[in-house]
């Protein structure tokens, strides 16, 4: 079993700014991962148009993001199992 736990995470995302912490601990079939971020300032078009092609969106935002998923093997996992 392994733990990797990052304590202090800071960026730069779309004109914001995301802090946080993530953890992701190795269990017997994958990893359970946990992330509780906070994104402030962030640019709504820069990250519409660049994730979905949509420029109709303006303005700023301020997220918090708290999530976990459990026995993640790969890629798709993420999108099936986060909670």
């Amino acid at each position: 079993k392994g733990k990797l736990n990052i304590t202090k995470l800071d960026a730069g995302v779309y004109g914001g700014k995301l802090s946080g912490h993530a953890q992701i601990n190795k269990v017997k079939n994958g990893f359970d991962i946990s992330l509780a971020n906070t994104i402030t300032g962030i640019d709504l078009k820069r990250l519409f148009s660049n994730l979905f092609n949509v420029n109709a969106i303006i303005g700023s935002a301020d997220l918090l993001i708290n999530t976990h998923a459990e026995s993640v093997n790969n890629y798709q996992d993420l999108h099936k199992k986060m909670n």
